[in-house]
This record gives structure tokens, sequence and C-alpha cells, in this order.
């Protein structure tokens, strides 16, 4: 599942995401993440955006509750109608305050109320999974869905989810894409109600906690905040005033929840683009920081050895086949095409 909503959300175009050609510039700020990333500091945190993009389709919370209000209603013992305006985490609260025997079958409910094990992975999902394998990120997630696990599957990676702290230790060599929220695949993992969202297992809020102050983290299309990670901002955000480079938010609109946690850096933080346009510019960014860094040592090369004009000629070549020039300086000592 994707976050919460207050309303249902449009549905999508129906069209998947069309890549950018290599020679359009990445968003400047999405080029300094480069650096975190090979020095494996860099900490995706995705939400609702992720899996909402087409063909996945993700549903929000309040997606979630409108097929889940029958059943509740049914638990309850009322009419559905008098849960019309409740949100996923307000038809939680009244179960577990009413007929708390009765939410794990709720949870059932939520992992069947759309098909999250078998969601057809999207541009996204098939971008994390490739850095995944990369090691150029650490991935958290608050969806419910497979969409990066079988992104990675498609892509010989091998890609666990894990949503409780045995499943951390059990990997091998899958590598891990932590679920805070819980995963379709462990229906009684998945957290529903407000309070189980704000303060979720313990392992869960140590490794957002960690990522925060440890890293440079991206919130990707998370819309709203839970208090584990609101506070971790509001302290980091404090602690690194001076530092614009320690916590990004991408999404389309600055949403409230946000600009609260932030404050005064609410803007600066804000990364105005869709998940996938997110992350299209981010692996357009590796690749581009790929080709200077061959470019580089090749020129170095062909300065002390005559056999490496050629090399050094190749790749200029290549570059000029890609419609990509040569990288001059830039801000934040990175470059730019």
């Amino acid at each position: 599942m994707t976050e919460p909503a207050e309303t249902s959300a449009p549905t999508p175009s129906a069209e998947p995401y069309t890549s950018k050609p290599l020679q359009e510039p990445p968003d400047p700020r999405v080029r300094t993440l480069v650096q975190a990333a090979k020095q494996r500091r860099l900490v995706l945190y995705a939400g609702a955006g992720l899996s909402k993009a087409p063909p996945s389709g993700g549903p929000t919370g309040w997606d979630v509750a409108n097929r889940l209000r029958a059943h509740a209603a049914r638990i309850l013992g009322v009419d559905v109608s008098e849960l019309h305006e409740c949100s996923l985490e307000e038809l939680s609260k009244r179960v577990a305050e009413t007929a708390p025997q009765h939410l794990d079958g709720l949870r059932e409910h939520a992992a069947r109320a759309f098909d999250f094990r078998a969601m057809e992975p999207n541009f996204g999902h098939e971008v994390a999974a490739l850095l995944l394998r990369e090691g150029l990120i650490q991935l958290i997630s608050v969806n419910w869905d497979c969409g990066v696990e079988t992104a990675g599957m498609r892509a010989d990676v091998r890609i666990q989810g894990v949503a409780t702290p045995a499943q951390r230790l059990q990997l091998v060599q899958e590598l891990p894409l932590y679920k805070v929220h819980g995963c379709a695949t462990q229906p009684r993992t998945l957290a529903l109600t407000q309070a189980e969202v704000d303060e979720p297992q313990r392992w869960a809020v140590a490794q957002v906690q960690n990522a925060i102050t440890g890293g440079v983290v991206v919130f990707v299309g998370l819309g709203t905040v839970g208090l584990y990670v609101r506070e971790p901002v509001a302290e980091v955000t404090t602690i690194w005033a001076a530092d614009a480079s320690s916590v990004h938010v991408v999404d389309p609109e600055l949403r409230e929840p946000w600009r609260q946690s932030l404050g005064d850096r609410a803007e600066e933080a804000h990364i105005a683009m869709s998940a996938d346009a997110f992350f299209d510019d981010l692996l357009r960014a590796v690749l581009l920081d790929t080709l200077d860094g061959v470019d580089e040592a090749a020129q170095v090369l062909a300065e002390h050895e005559a056999w490496a004009v050629d090399m050094s000629d190749g790749v200029r070549q290549l570059r000029d086949a890609l419609g990509v020039c040569r990288r001059i300086p830039c801000f934040g000592g990175g470059a730019t095409e």
C-alpha cells in the first residue's frame, strides 16, 4: 500500500513513464547526490509516489479504506454509511478499540484489497532495483507492494522485502528492501492505525533514524510523515542548518506535514518532480558521472602513455555519439554538460 490520503487519488495516466535522453542534463540537486551514492551514504525512503505511477497504479490508503468499509462495518455491527468518511487509519482504530480480536483479520483483508504481491513494476521500481544491485542506494519503503522485488527478479537482482527483524537476519545473498509499514506477503506486519504508523516496530524506527542521521536521505513520493520520521528530521535540520544537502523531499507538491517538519528549510529541501522523473534524473546522473570518470582516466593515461591516446579519442567519440559534451566544472564540484 501507499501512504494514506484524505481523498481518493485521481486516476493516473495509463502511459508508462518515458525516460529522457542521456544528453538532457539532470537536475543539479539530483546530480549532487551521486557522490553520496558512491560513498554508500544515499538512502531513498519511498512512499506512494513510487508505486502509483503506471503501469503499477498502486492504491492510496484511502483507496484501500474504500475496499475495507463493508468488512469493517460487519465487524463493528454498523451501517457502512457510518464509515463513509473514515480514512484507513480511522477505520482501523475503530476496529482496534471496539473489536481488537478482529484487527489481524482486517490486516488480512487489507493485504488482499489490491494485488500488491503481483504488482507490475514501473520505471521507478526498475531503476531502484538497478541502483540497489550496484550498491548505490539503501532503500526504505512504507509501501506494501512487491514492485521493486519483481523488478529485481526480472533483472537478476535478488531483493528481499524485510518487514521483521528475523527476516533481516535470514538474508544470505538477497539485497534488503526495508518495509517499515509491513509487506503484503506477511499481512500481520501491516501498519494500519495511526498509532502503528507513528510508532512502528523498534527495528524500523532505528533503521530510519540511523539513515537520517548517518547519510543523505531523499524522501520520494511520501506525502504523510510518521512521528518517527518527523522527530529525527527536525533534529537533523536543526543540527545541520548550514547543510542543505542532508535531507531532500521529492514530490510534485510539498505538502503541509513536510513544511511543518522542515520549517525554514522546506523550499530548500524540496525537489519538485515525480518519483519516475527523479529516478530518471538520478540514473542519468550516475551514468554521466561514470562517463566523466572514464574520460578523466583516459586523459591521464594519454598524457603518459602513447597507446592510451586511442582510448581517450574513443571516449570522445562515444560522447559525440551520445550527444554528451565534455564535462566542465560546476556548482558543488560536480559536472554538467
